[in-house]
């Protein structure tokens, strides 16, 4: 399992799996993670490379734990308050 990020942090785009690589430390770790997988397999093993992240929803996922910590003022902005952060949408 990989992870989501490692298209990087980009502020407007919708990423898929032909989008480009990011940079920072979850690409990086992402990278290195699913090349040293594809080295341990061997030639005849079938392999698969889930990159997945949170789950955002309004009846499910984290989306409705997320709110309430920041109703409860727990929530901030973290950096320069810009980055993203890679989701997955639950249309639950």
């Amino acid at each position: 399992m990989s992870t989501a990020h490692i298209y990087g942090d980009p502020p407007v785009r919708i990423c898929d799996e032909a989008s480009a690589f990011g940079y920072g430390l979850a690409p990086t770790v992402g990278r290195s993670w699913e090349a040293a997988f594809a080295e341990a397999a061997l030639p005849e093993m079938r392999t698969v490379v889930l990159r997945t992240s949170f789950v955002l929803g309004r009846s499910g996922g984290t989306l409705p734990r997320l709110s309430r910590l920041a109703r409860l003022g727990l929530g901030g902005t973290v950096g320069h308050g810009k980055q993203g952060v890679s989701w997955i949408l639950s249309m639950t």
